[in-house]
């Protein structure tokens, strides 16, 4: 039998990997709107990185 541990392994590293983008997308905006850049007028709606894939 293999441990509960290695069959739901995969999840926490995809719910690691959306807080990791969830955190670099906050940062940048931060960093965005620290240079000035008005965040809100940028072309297009922001994507969501917990349910983008691209990364």
């Amino acid at each position: 039998m293999r441990p509960t541990a290695n069959i739901y392994s995969h999840l926490t590293w995809e719910v690691a990997m959306a807080a990791v983008h969830t955190i670099e997308a906050r940062l940048c905006l931060v960093e965005a709107r620290a240079c000035g850049v008005d965040v809100l007028a940028l072309s297009g709606p922001a994507p969501n990185p917990l349910f983008s894939h691209a990364a």
